[in-house]
């Protein structure tokens, strides 16, 4: 049985979100940001780091991202689609969000394919990289249970053959 969820939750997923974007955004930036501040405005401090409005800007993107994974795949609105038309309609929704970021922050010129595709190549690793992360976890959580499962088994077990003795 899983815990309700409250405002704290939600932050606590925002800013693990953000802090992954801000290091992957730094890490851009300290090898490619002095040719990238020439085409974006994300890297106007090309090498030497970020902009505050970037990382206010960041963190914009990464609370609508997790309103969004709340939106659909946990909510009741949305609880009778199947779960893989739920992730993809995420997917989509987050790639068109970060794409109106894009434009509306110009991040990267609209006309020019090379920052789209480096950006939808890495929107893809990073999405691998999560998905593979939850198999992982969600096998580990499932042996777990199972464990704990044979253990209470056992000790019910134990515990009908002590009574039948007594009697």
């Amino acid at each position: 049985m899983e815990d309700r969820k409250t405002i704290f939750n939600y932050l606590g997923e925002v800013l693990i979100i953000f802090a992954i974007t801000i290091i992957s955004t730094l890490v851009f930036a300290k090898f490619f940001g002095e040719a990238a501040k020439e085409i974006s405005t994300m890297y106007q401090l090309g090498s030497e780091g970020l902009a505050g409005e970037t990382m206010i800007q960041l963190l914009g993107i990464s609370a609508i991202i997790i309103g969004l994974k709340y939106l659909l795949t946990e909510s009741r609105l949305t609880a009778k689609i199947a779960l893989f038309i739920r992730i993809a309609m995420m997917l989509a929704a987050i790639a068109g969000a970060v794409a109106f970021f894009a434009w509306l922050f110009d991040w990267f010129p609209i006309n020019m394919w090379k920052p789209w595709i480096s950006f939808f190549v890495t929107f893809i690793v990073y999405f691998a990289v999560s998905y593979w992360a939850m198999w992982v976890k969600t096998g580990l959580e499932n042996k777990k249970l199972e464990q704990a499962l044979k253990k209470y088994q056992e000790e019910v077990a134990g515990d009908e053959t002590e009574n039948n003795q007594v009697k």
